[in-house]
């Protein structure tokens, strides 16, 4: 056998390699082809998912792969209050506790004209039961409070950390102001804490607002500690403790959300 021959066969051989090797590992490199997310049925008894409540206070919802309740948690003061006495959920549907919590929040006065909204959130990695299993939630809520936004956000709505994104954040700033057409917010591009500083137009008047991306709570904030967090990356009263943020902040953006 001569050398041109060998050489011929091992480009052969090394050319098939490559093929076999890139439909093993998912397509050849500069390939951008989106592989499909593999889907994985929970056992029974083990956890599938969790939903994030957030009316007037925050509560997780953790369920199995059939949506029945197997725990649930509240997070801050209202959170707690909303969690307790809830033993009696477990094996429930989601959606009816969903509800039941909402019932509770409005009773407790946490969801009220000035609330103007709550968010059902979707755990990351959550594995949903049903295509409307996260529709069946909102209904419920929306049953337990009427002329209040619901706002639902999905794993498309949230970084890969499963918070909240920026995006997402300025919606749900714009829900809660009834702000329709082009909105345009300035602030940070990274969120400082795990809280977004937002400014935007509101009237005649710039208003500003944290929103947290964890659970989407809004709360109004001041000009000074907006323009500390933006310029500066910490609040006035860290200065004093001597307790700044060592990460740096990231330059102002000015986004529009349509």
């Amino acid at each position: 056998m001569n050398k041109k021959l060998i050489a011929i066969i091992l480009a052969i051989v090394i050319v098939t390699t490559a093929v076999v090797l890139g439909v093993v590992l998912g397509g050849k490199k500069g390939d951008t082809t989106d592989t499909p997310k593999e889907t994985t049925i929970p056992a029974k008894g083990e956890l599938a998912g969790i939903v994030l409540l957030n009316a007037g206070g925050s509560v997780e919802i953790l369920y199995d792969v059939d949506g029945l309740v197997m725990s649930v948690a509240g997070f801050g003061a209202n959170g707690i209050e909303l969690a307790k006495e809830m033993d009696t959920a477990v094996g429930k549907p989601c959606k009816d506790i969903v509800g039941v919590l909402t019932e509770k929040a409005v009773k407790l006065d946490y969801v009220t004209a000035e609330t103007k909204m709550i968010v059902v959130k979707e755990g990351v990695d959550s594995y949903l039961p049903t295509k409307d299993f996260l529709d069946g939630c909102v209904d419920a809520v929306k049953a337990a409070a009427e002329g209040i936004n619901i706002v639902l956000l999905t794993e498309k709505d949230m970084n890969p950390n499963g918070n909240i994104s920026l995006e997402s954040c300025q919606v749900l700033l714009k829900k809660y102001l009834n702000l329709s057409g082009d909105v345009t917010f300035d602030g940070p591009m990274k969120p400082y804490g795990s809280k977004y500083y937002l400014s935007t137009k509101y009237l005649e008047d710039t208003v500003y607002y944290t929103v947290d991306a964890s659970d989407g709570t809004i709360k109004t904030c001041s000009k000074t500690d907006f323009e500390m967090v933006s310029t500066m990356g910490f609040l006035p009263e860290e200065i004093e403790q001597g307790n700044t943020a060592e990460e740096t902040v990231d330059p102002e953006y000015t986004y529009t959300v349509e």
